[in-house]
């Protein structure tokens, strides 16, 4: 049988968590940023009301996945965009 390399995928996603019902929600979300700053294949930025994450997407997927679970809320809701190839690169560009 012919292995199948793995395709390297790299995007950016913007996440919000809207961890619901609790007064500590803010804490959460504090925690859930920080997990996302200590792992070591991503770059997290904060933006107005969401969180970038730029790496790999198998990486970018399993922090937003992490970031859910560790809700201490049981109604919890995450918006994520995940874009992939954009902005496109202009031909001859050092970036």
């Amino acid at each position: 049988m012919k292995k199948v390399e793995k395709k390297v995928i790299r995007v950016a996603a913007l996440c919000s968590l809207y961890p619901l019902g609790g007064d500590t929600y803010m804490d959460a979300i504090y925690d859930v940023i920080d997990r996302a700053k200590n792992e070591p294949n991503l770059t997290v930025t904060p933006v107005h009301f969401a969180t970038r994450l730029d790496g790999e997407l198998d990486d970018v997927l399993r922090v937003i996945r992490a970031s859910f679970e560790a809700a201490p809320q049981r109604h919890v809701v995450e918006l994520a965009t995940i874009s992939a190839g954009s902005p496109t690169r202009e031909e001859g560009s050092a970036s």
